[in-house]
This record gives C-alpha cells, sequence and structure tokens, in this order.
C-alpha cells in the first residue's frame, strides 16, 4: 500500500505541472526518508521553512570552562533558538540512526550504571580517554552522517552547519553527543573486531573507552591508542589506567571492583552535608560553611541523591526521604 504521503505528493506535484520523471524521482527520495523514520526534506529552501532559519544566527554561543572528575572541558553553549533547532535535528533524526551496542554514553537504555556493570568483578580493567573528543570532529564528518542516511547535499550540509561551530562539533549543543557517537561507530566496530578472540569486554561512554577482563590486557594500550590515531584521535596518555586485583577498580566515577557502587568518600560527604542541615537548618549550614550566597542548593542535594538512587537504589530511597523532611 502506498504511504500516505508519497501520494499527496504525487498529486499535488502532478497539479503543479512537473514531469513524471521528476516527480518519480522526488517520491523515490522521499520514500528512502520515509523508510528510515526521518523527516523528508528537500532542500535548503525547506529546510529553512522547517525550522524557520531566515533570522537565525549560527554563531551565536556562549564559552566557558568547567572542571570534573579532573578534566577541564571547554563548553560551548547555543542560543536558545539555535538549542532549539537543534534538539529538534536530534529528535527528528539522530536519535533515529543506529549506535553501537558498546556505547553506553547518552544512548537510550543505557547509562553510567550499564556501562559500569559491563565490567564488574573482572581481574583487571584499562581506562583510555580520547583527547578533545567533540572539537576533534569536523564539519565534513558531520556533512556525512546526514548525507550517508539519503538527504541531499545541499540540506546536510545545511543540517551540518547547524550542529557545529567554526568547523568543529561544539561540546555543549543537544546534538553533539549523538552524532559523535554516530560518527565514532566504525571506530567501535573496528576495535571490537580486534578483541573478537581475546575474551575482552569493551565499551565506551562519551570519550571514555573501558576493557576489562581475566587475563592480561596491557598490550591493549599501543593497540588501541594505534587504531585511535589512525581514525583522526589522539588518546590523553597522563589519563590512562590499568587497574589490577587485589586493588579497587573504578571507571566513570564508580566502584566495579565486585558490584556497581559509588564511592565511600562521595556517600561520606554528602552524608554529612545531608545531617548538617537536619540538625541546624540549611541556612545556618550555609552560613558556617560561607556557603550562605549559593544559589539552587535544594536542587544540588537532590541531583546528587537522585543519583546515588540510580546506582544504590535502597540508600538513594533514604536520602530521599531525609531531603523531603527538611524545612527548605
Amino acid at each position: 500500500m502506498e504511504n500516505n504521503y508519497i501520494y499527496r505528493l504525487k498529486i499535488n506535484m502532478f497539479e503543479q505541472g512537473f514531469s513524471t520523471s521528476y516527480i518519480d524521482k522526488c517520491c523515490s527520495y522521499a520514500t528512502l526518508l520515509i523508510s528510515q523514520s526521518l523527516p523528508v526534506i528537500f532542500d535548503k529552501n525547506h529546510l529553512d521553512q522547517i525550522l524557520m532559519l531566515d533570522t537565525l544566527k549560527l554563531d551565536c554561543y556562549h564559552e566557558f570552562e568547567i572542571y570534573t572528575k579532573g578534566k577541564s572541558r571547554i563548553i560551548l553553549a547555543p542560543s536558545k533558538p539555535l538549542k532549539s533547532r537543534q534538539r529538534w535535528i536530534l529528535d527528528e533524526i539522530l536519535n533515529k540512526l543506529p549506535t553501537n551496542q558498546c556505547c553506553h554514553g547518552f544512548v537510550q537504555q543505557h547509562s553510567i550504571k550499564t556501562n559500569a556493570e559491563m565490567h564488574v568483578n573482572k581481574a583487571q580493567v584499562l581506562c583510555m580517554d580520547i583527547h578533545n573528543f567533540f572539537p576533534s570532529i569536523n564539519i565534513d564528518q558531520v556533512f556525512e552522517v546526514f548525507h550517508r542516511v539519503g538527504y541531499t547535499s545541499d540540506v546536510a550540509q545545511a543540517l551540518a552547519q547547524l550542529c557545529t561551530h567554526n568547523g568543529i562539533l561544539p561540546q555543549g549543543a543537544p546534538s553533539s553527543p549523538d552524532l559523535a557517537n554516530i560518527i565514532f561507530n566504525p571506530i567501535d566496530q573496528q576495535i571490537l573486531n580486534s578483541i573478537s578472540t581475546k575474551d575482552i569486554t569493551y565499551t565506551r561512554y562519551a570519550d571514555d573507552l573501558i576493557f576489562s577482563s581475566s587475563h592480561e590486557i596491557d598490550f591493549l594500550i599501543p593497540l588501541i591508542s594505534e587504531i585511535i590515531s589512525t581514525n583522526g584521535f589522539k588518546i590523553n596518555n597522563d589519563k590512562t589506567h590499568l587497574m589490577k586485583n587485589p586493588y579497587r577498580k573504578m571507571i566513570t566515577g564508580l566502584i566495579v571492583t565486585d558490584t556497581v557502587k559509588v564511592p565511600k568518600y562521595y556517600k561520606r560527604k554528602f552524608n554529612q552535608e545531608l545531617f548538617y542541615c537536619e540538625k541546624y537548618g540549611v541556612a545556618s549550614h550555609l552560613k558556617n560553611c560561607r556557603t550562605h550566597k549559593k544559589v539552587n542548593f535544594k536542587e544540588y542535594m537532590y541531583g546528587k541523591a537522585y543519583y546515588i538512587k540510580m546506582i544504590e537504589p535502597d540508600l538513594g530511597e533514604e536520602y530521599l526521604r531525609r531531603l523531603d523532611a527538611i524545612r527548605w
């Protein structure tokens, strides 16, 4: 049965006097995109109409630096109008494209916890970090993502321009994590192929590559570094860590020695802050810590509790009950 969209497209184009060959060409193009559940975009003018791009400025980004888990990152946050268009591209196109099963970051049904669970109770765990992951991806690679699924060159180029800044993938745009995962797909597969006969588990969480096994895996360091560099990326050697029994093993901030757990120091610090809030009140606690001007402290505490709940549900529930009882 012919797709209703295709049927209406044929009728509309026929009434406008287009030739049969051109109508067939347009319908074939649309059918390819519809078969992948992707929106049909015929040309740049069509994209301009869909996303109302006439007055949109593509260079509106706010740049700032953050520090997380020993990493310094430059964040390029897009303006609200640009971010809403990038979100549309993410929801309507990128989320419908496949990623490798080894990828756990920014993938539905996967998380930091599912990533860690793959490496529990292993004799050796190797963590490697890709240096400047997002900025290492250029506009030509982004163009190929859209062109490969069937979009015309001018549509693919326009979509790529919406998702990049100064020719690279900006860390801070909602579309960037999915694009990075899709672009890294063949490299993930290349890594999996290289270890397929060696009883080694491999996962990737954004720019963190994690390997684990019951036997020696130090030989992976030069092997993986070579694969990564051959594909235009670079390993940050200062952040390469090989953890062996009987020592503690931690990946992406979680303990995986015998089960997935939040580190004790993280829980201890959170519990201490919670205790002081309960005993002295939130305002007094913040004043005593000389952080009485701290904004969103309630959200900060609940965010930590929900993070703990994701990893350790029972303990997280207990923390949430205690937070609910506090007079904010």
